[in-house]
């Protein structure tokens, strides 16, 4: 049956979902892996094994579309007609049909993204006015809007690129940054009202054929104070992919800079951000 019931015969991990009867199975698979001929076969299965009659299965996907192709693999593949399938959306609506006697009227909202976007802009606007919920916005925005992981967990370079774009770690003023540390950082200076400038160039231009422009992490412009955020633990240590001898030299080396002209310079370091204390 699993070698027939779709155009090609299905995989072993294929075959596993179909026959494994649990209470609730789950099934993690990627794109373009074959999920829909699971379900075809899973289904099938069911029918010609006599574990359940097609009018007692439900398939239920997101696009309309996906039903439409669903259908029509079923009459095909499996000559099965009393078979249903619908979108979440779909059932729905035919669960309230039911219960009510009416088929409800869906809000223009469901389908016009722009009238969905102002209802939701008009509604925030409405409760920012409360000054109750302002601040648990603020404190959601600066602690629970990206999950939290420290560079030291990642064992290489496009690993932790991966995590930052993939979360699009953003400051309240909008930049985006190169680590959730720094975004702390900034949204702290940015709650408590002060001004900052996020990577702009040193006072003094220390640009040259082997380096470009140095650009402290914070800028102040208001004290005229630098704040540098440095990658390293209690033990002077830097997260796996990161060269820890270039990176050492490179703090010496800002330092020496800041004390040669005389600029105001804080530090802080990721261990301050895992100790609770960064902010």
């Amino acid at each position: 049956f699993f070698d027939q019931v779709e155009s090609n015969p299905l995989t072993a991990n294929q075959r596993k979902a179909c026959v494994i009867d649990e209470q609730h199975n789950l099934v993690l698979a990627g794109a373009g892996t074959g999920k829909t001929s699971t379900m075809i076969g899973r289904a099938g299965y069911l029918i010609k094994a006599g574990i359940a009659p097609p009018e007692k299965i439900l398939m239920l996907v997101f696009a309309r579309k996906a039903v439409e192709e669903m259908d029509q693999r079923i009459q095909s593949q499996l000559g099965i007609n009393n078979l249903t399938a619908k979108t979440f959306h779909s059932l729905g609506k035919h669960i309230i049909a039911q219960v009510e006697g009416v088929v409800p009227s869906i809000d223009k909202m469901a389908e016009d993204e722009r009238l969905r976007t102002r209802f939701v802009d008009d509604h925030m606007q409405r409760l920012l006015e409360d000054e109750l919920y302002k601040s648990r916005l603020v404190t959601y925005f600066l602690r629970f809007s990206h999950p939290y992981k420290s560079q030291f967990n990642f064992k290489s370079l496009g690993e932790y690129n991966n995590y930052i774009l993939e979360n699009d770690i953003r400051t309240l003023q909008g930049e985006q940054v190169k680590s959730y540390e720094e975004c702390v950082i900034a949204n702290c200076l940015f709650r408590q009202g002060i001004r900052y400038q996020y990577e702009a160039n040193y006072k003094v231009n220390t640009a040259g054929s082997d380096y470009r422009a140095y650009q402290p992490d914070f800028y102040l412009p208001e004290y005229g104070i630098y704040i540098e955020h440095f990658a390293i633990n209690e033990k002077n240590q830097t997260p796996p992919f990161i060269d820890q001898q270039s990176y050492l030299a490179g703090m010496t080396w800002k330092r020496e800079l800041h004390q040669k002209h005389q600029t105001q310079l804080i530090e802080t370091y990721s261990y301050l951000k895992q100790q609770g204390i960064l902010t």
